[in-house]
């Protein structure tokens, strides 16, 4: 990759279903597999985004703190 992010953040306004699908597809690309995805999520259970694969599940609204 020509630009590297230190962290993906998804908004799970795609709709839980595409979240889920977009981590898995993230998580198996060799070259991206290995950046943290964050879920931003009002709703989404954090130890089903946690099997999924994503780093940590951020309940929204987010608030700074959890951001560092």
């Amino acid at each position: 990759l020509a630009l590297r992010p230190a962290a993906i953040l998804l908004d799970d306004a795609l709709g839980e279903s595409e979240t889920w699908s977009t981590v898995l597809a993230l998580k198996a690309e060799h070259e991206l597999q290995a950046i943290p995805v964050h879920i931003a999520s009002s709703a989404a259970d954090r130890s089903k985004g946690l099997a999924f694969g994503a780093a940590d599940v951020l309940r929204k609204p987010l608030r700074r703190e959890a951001l560092q």
